[in-house]
């Protein structure tokens, strides 16, 4: 079963807004993903987010896209968050969105077990998707919306 990591849109600078929403065209990027997404038929049970609001933002343009009913907040998600922790408490069939560099470090322990490996390079609103199999995870598909 496949697992989704989303790097949140593109957010505000800092010094326009501390919270660092998602901006106009970080909220444009992320809507269309989601649609391409949704044309595609991907199907996802749960979305999970970080907290903080550019990435609570972004699960909710992709729960609305995909029908899925909610988003929740879950711990372990944010930018420095120690990878190890996180690694026994992932599900299936469900979308993680967070931050860089946890991200990047995240992807690269589930497919080559070095959370240190150069394995991908994401992209605001970009998604990976990664898929459990037998013996070891594997990378289904990486898409950013800079090719869309």
């Amino acid at each position: 079963m496949p697992m989704y990591f989303v790097q949140h849109g593109i957010a505000v600078d800092k010094a326009i807004d501390p919270d660092r929403p998602l901006s106009d065209e970080g909220r444009q990027g992320v809507e269309k993903m989601a649609g391409h997404l949704s044309g595609s038929n991907v199907k996802i049970d749960k979305i999970y987010h970080s907290g903080k609001t550019r990435a609570e933002q972004t699960a909710a343009i992709f729960a609305a896209a995909l029908g899925v009913s909610s988003t929740e907040q879950r711990d372990l998600l944010n930018p420095m968050d120690d990878v190890e922790q996180l690694f026994p408490q992932l599900e299936d069939n469900c979308m993680y969105v967070g931050h860089l560099p946890h991200l990047q470090k995240l992807v690269a322990r589930l497919l080559c077990g070095d959370q240190q490996a150069p394995v991908v390079s994401f992209e605001n609103a970009g998604v990976v998707c990664v898929a459990n199999g037998e013996q070891a995870y594997t990378l289904e598909w990486l898409i950013k919306p800079s090719i869309l």
